[in-house]
Parts: C-alpha cells; sequence; structure tokens
C-alpha cells in the first residue's frame, strides 16, 4: 500500500498520477470510483477528475485488498467502510 509519505508533497492529482503512484491502469482506477463511495473526485475548472491524497491512499488500499489479500469485492468494501482515513493520512 502507498503510504503518506510515498505520496507526493500536493493537494490534487490527476487520473494519470494516480495511476502511475497507486501501480494500477486506468480501468482500475474506474472500477475503483464506480463500486467505492468513499472515492469522490472532485471537477478542476477544465471538467478534468482530480483527486485528493485520501482518494490515492483508498485505492492503493482496495488494490491491495483485491489483489494482493485476495478479498471479494463487498469483504473490501465492509473493510474501507471501517477506515478511519484521519490515521491513514498521518
Amino acid at each position: 500500500m502507498v503510504g503518506p509519505d510515498q505520496i507526493p508533497k500536493k493537494s490534487l492529482f490527476r487520473a494519470e498520477e494516480v495511476c502511475q503512484i497507486a501501480g494500477i491502469k486506468p480501468y482500475i482506477l474506474w472500477f475503483c470510483e464506480t463500486e467505492f463511495v468513499e472515492i469522490n473526485p472532485v471537477s478542476s475548472s477544465s471538467g478534468k477528475k482530480m483527486y485528493e491524497r485520501k482518494d490515492l491512499i483508498l485505492i492503493s488500499l482496495i488494490k491491495q485488498l483485491l489483489f494482493d489479500k485476495k478479498m471479494t469485492i463487498e469483504k473490501a468494501k465492509a473493510e474501507v467502510k471501517g477506515i478511519d482515513l484521519d490515521k491513514l493520512l498521518n
């Protein structure tokens, strides 16, 4: 999982940056957005999706749960719901 210290010091990230940092393909990013309500990108003034640091950490966690720990989507959703985001961001 990508830790807060491994994320560049900025507040918003483009989809391409999220994919590169988290080590995922764009379709995985789209999947995470559609399946996990906790990931909620904002729109930039030009209409592009932008992701916050918390989104990047959550995406990395979801990748770990689904691919490394081989959890089902439902179990991963339950795990993500129980996460304290403030603890993850520090």
